[in-house]
């Protein structure tokens, strides 16, 4: 009142309010949809970092370890007081390591 500001032109209060209501309407169901596509864009990318790990895994130096150097390595473990571990046989660890150390471990009398 004591202002030298007119007063603004009378806005239609349950027009103003309908209509913002839409637009918050509107938005939460583009948040919604942007959540889904989040969730697809997560999945994909944790599909292509499993996909990274295992190809890293491939170039691994103990996978260039020719077979007879593994028993020997192997063999040595155990020579060393290695083979009671505290859950498993070391043997049987082995045995989860890969199916190719699987594989060795099983086809390896002297580890038995």
């Amino acid at each position: 009142l004591r202002s030298n500001y007119t007063s603004p032109p009378r806005i239609h209060v349950p027009s103003a309010i309908s209509e913002s209501q839409r637009e918050a309407d509107t938005l939460e169901v583009q948040i919604r949809e942007l959540r889904v596509q989040l969730q697809i864009l997560e999945e994909r990318r944790d599909v292509v970092q499993g996909r990274c790990f295992n190809l890293k895994s491939l170039s691994a130096p103990i996978r260039r370890l020719p077979s007879d150097v593994l028993l020997e390595i192997f063999n040595h473990t155990l020579s060393y007081g290695c083979s009671n571990t505290m859950y498993e046989p070391f043997p049987v660890l082995l045995t989860h390591v890969c199916s190719y150390w699987r594989h060795l471990a099983l086809s390896t009398p002297t580890l038995w």
